[in-house]
C-alpha cells in the first residue's frame, strides 16, 4: 500500500508541477511504466483528484494542493462536470462543441472541447487557446450579456492590450452594431475572417456562442463549430440553436452550484 502511495504522490507532484501532461510526460516525469500510470489514474480519476481532457487527453489536478491556483483548479472542476454536456450537445448537433470562460477581466480562455481531428474539419487541439473578446463568437456572447458596467470594465482591457483590429471595432461602433445583432438573435457569432494562426490551421472555422451564467454574470459560453465552408451561421441557428441554449442552462446550473 505504502509503494501504491507513492507512486500516486509522484503522479499529482508531476502535475502539479507542469499542470498538464500527457501519458508519456508523466512516464517521463515518475519513472512508471505506462501500464502502472493507466491502473493508478483510473484511481485517481474516479476520485476525481485528477482530470482529463477530452480534448487533448492530458492529464490536470482537479484538487487544490501546493501552490496551484484555486481558480485553475475551480475551472478544471467545472470543466469535467460539463464534459457530458459537451458530448451531448456534439451527439445533438454533429458539430464540436468548446467551453470558453472568462479567466480576468477582459480574457478568455478555452478550457475543454470535444474537437477531434478529422480530415476537413478545424483544428482539433484548441484547449488553452485564448480567443479574442471582439472578433470571437465566446467574446461576443459574454459581451451581449454583460451589464453595462461589465461591459466597459472588460473592453477597457481589450482597448489598453488588444490588436488594432479589435481596437477599431470597439472604437468604430461596429461591436455595438454585432452585439445588437446578438441580442435580437438570442446569440453571437465570430466574426468572418477571425481565423488567429495561433489557434486554427485545418479548415477556417465558424462558431456561434451563447453565454453561461452564473446569477446575472455571464462567467463563461458554449459554442459549436464547423468549417468555414460547410454551412451559413444562420443556418446553423435554425437547427440547433435550441440544443445550444440547452447546453447552457444545464451549464449555468452547475456554474450556479
Amino acid at each position: 500500500m505504502t509503494r501504491v502511495l507513492e507512486r500516486g504522490i509522484a503522479i499529482i507532484d508531476h502535475l502539479e508541477q507542469c499542470e498538464a501532461a500527457s501519458l508519456a510526460d508523466l512516464a517521463k516525469g515518475t519513472g512508471l511504466s505506462k501500464a502502472t500510470l493507466l491502473r493508478l489514474l483510473a484511481t485517481l480519476i474516479d476520485r476525481k483528484w485528477v482530470y482529463r481532457r477530452i480534448n487533448d487527453g492530458r492529464y490536470v489536478l482537479s484538487i487544490c494542493i501546493g501552490g496551484l491556483r484555486r481558480d485553475e483548479i475551480e475551472w478544471t472542476e467545472y470543466a469535467r462536470r460539463v464534459a457530458p454536456i459537451l458530448h451531448d450537445l456534439t451527439e445533438r448537433t454533429g458539430l464540436p462543441a468548446d467551453l470558453t470562460v472568462v479567466t480576468a477581466t477582459g480574457f478568455l480562455e478555452v478550457i475543454e472541447s470535444t474537437r477531434q481531428r478529422l480530415d476537413g474539419q478545424v483544428d482539433p487541439v484548441v484547449v488553452g487557446f485564448r480567443p479574442s473578446m471582439v472578433l470571437s463568437s465566446p467574446g461576443r456572447a459574454i459581451l451581449m450579456a454583460c451589464s453595462p458596467d461589465l461591459r466597459r470594465r472588460h473592453l477597457d482591457v481589450v482597448l489598453k492590450s488588444d490588436t488594432p483590429a479589435e481596437r477599431f471595432h470597439v472604437s468604430s461602433g461596429a461591436l455595438d452594431r454585432e452585439l445588437a445583432k446578438a441580442v435580437r438573435a438570442g446569440y453571437a457569432r465570430r466574426e468572418a475572417g477571425y481565423w488567429p494562426n495561433s489557434s486554427d490551421f485545418g479548415e477556417e472555422p465558424m462558431d456561434i456562442a451563447v453565454p453561461i451564467m452564473k446569477g446575472e454574470t455571464p462567467v463563461a459560453s458554449v459554442s459549436i463549430v464547423w468549417p468555414a465552408g460547410w454551412h451559413r451561421p444562420e443556418d446553423i441557428a435554425d437547427r440547433d440553436l435550441p440544443d445550444l441554449r440547452r447546453a447552457s442552462d444545464e451549464a449555468s446550473r452547475l456554474a450556479a452550484s
